[in-house]
């Protein structure tokens, strides 16, 4: 049964604004303090030219930026630009991450038919000394193609990819390049026609997000034909494992067809069987997708805006000695475009699946594309009693907004203007 949004549960406080040189329409947290924020720009000239057949022109950067403090101030940091492509989607690899003190590796879609990735330095010995080192383009797709978004796969060598064609593919990067000096020239290694690249399945229209299950043997995607599909890649985890080339034929696909009522634009698995989808008709959705059968909606919830981008806080499994009252819930942080920003709480309770809007954050006067938790020091995105601070960004005002959720009360704020030079 569908819900409208209730009330909220926690005040929001802004800490601070900050006006951008670019539209952000992704960023992403490698520590408590550091982030990464990606930029897609379209040349207004061009926008005509599209109408005579001529291509577009898109530009693009990564900006490396630190909170600093308890206000939320922001520091620049470094810019890596691109003159001819956009930044679609950025993800840190998680296994490079998880050795402390060591250089995280970061890979982002570009609107021309590729990922770039970078190790980032953590710290530089002086002024001239680049953080983003041994860059190199992963050529996946033709370049006049965009690669809308992406996931590392549970096989942390394995990126699945989502094009503007519809197409979902399977690659194995080669992310282990030689190091290369700011003055040498970007490596580039074209995966297409190659054994290491697979197309698992094609939507009609547009793709928007692919995501592997939680046991690798599945993907998820979503696109613009309002189509949420499964399809199988145990064939080419296995050639893969095995070093053989994949000779296996198209793999099985699952498509559903009636749950959404616009584009599928984002697919977050809460576990093995039960997924959240976002979709340009607003809504959140809890779906249940058995191994066998039709998905079903469990429970779904009206935002008030297309639901773009889904982040989990934190997740609680509550088992009292009654298992039948058992109860988990999970709070997650969600981009609703034109709608601003939500905290919401996803909950099963008595067999009783609920959606509940814990905070809203609605400064934002244009498109909220990108938003994401400010990791505390002992790691948490979320406490219980609803203290969290978060960065969010709207895309054609060019605004990043740092603040905060909890019981206190004010909405003091800073205005500055980060130029990046």
């Amino acid at each position: 049964m569908e819900e409208s949004e209730p009330s909220v549960r926690y005040s929001v406080q802004t800490l601070n604004r900050v006006t951008l040189d670019y539209e952000p329409c992704c960023l992403e947290f490698w520590d408590t303090t550091h982030f990464v924020v990606g930029y897609y720009h379209l040349d207004k000239q061009d926008e005509d030219n599209e109408e005579h057949g001529k291509a577009q022109v898109r530009s693009g950067a990564i900006d490396i930026m630190k909170i600093i403090g308890s206000e939320g101030d922001i520091q620049y940091l470094e810019r890596v630009a691109f003159n001819t492509s956009s930044v679609l989607d950025l993800h840190f690899q998680e296994s490079s991450n998880r050795v402390e003190g060591s250089d995280p590796i970061l890979v982002a879609a570009l609107s021309t038919g590729s990922l770039v990735s970078y190790k980032l330095r953590q710290t530089t010995k002086s002024s001239t000394e680049t953080r983003f080192q041994e860059q190199t383009f992963h050529q996946v797709a033709p370049p006049t193609i965009l690669v809308t978004a992406f996931q590392f796969h549970t096989d942390p060598n394995i990126i699945c990819a989502a094009l503007s064609t519809g197409e979902i593919i399977l690659c194995v990067l080669d992310l282990s390049s030689p190091a290369i000096s700011p003055e040498s020239e970007p490596r580039s290694v074209d995966y297409r026609d190659t054994e290491k690249l697979m197309t698992i399945c094609n939507h009609d229209l547009e793709a928007w997000y692919v995501v592997p299950s939680i046991d690798g043997i599945s993907v998820l995607s979503g696109g613009d034909d309002a189509t949420f599909r499964v399809s199988d890649c145990s064939g080419f985890l296995a050639a893969h494992s095995d070093g053989d080339k994949f000779s296996v034929g198209a793999p099985v696909q699952r498509v559903d067809r009636r749950i959404h009522q616009a584009g599928v634009t984002v697919i977050y698995p809460l576990s093995k069987s039960i997924m959240l989808t976002g979709s340009y008709d607003d809504h959140i959705r809890a779906v249940s997708v058995p191994s066998v059968g039709r998905p079903t909606v469990l429970t779904e919830l009206d935002l008030g805006g297309g639901v773009w981008r889904l982040q989990e806080l934190s997740r609680t499994q509550h088992r009292p000695m009654d298992a039948s009252n058992d109860r988990v819930s999970w709070v997650v942080l969600v981009s609703c475009m034109y709608a601003g920003v939500r905290v919401v709480e996803i909950k099963l309770e008595n067999d009783i699946w609920s959606i509940d809007v814990l905070a809203r954050f609605e400064e934002h006067k244009s498109m909220n594309y990108a938003s994401a938790a400010i990791p505390s020091a002992d790691g948490h995105l979320w406490k219980e009693e609803g203290g969290a601070e978060f960065v969010s960004t709207s895309f054609y005002d060019k605004l990043l907004c740092v603040w905060r959720t909890g019981p206190q009360d004010g909405n003091r704020c800073a205005t500055i203007s980060a130029t990046g030079t």
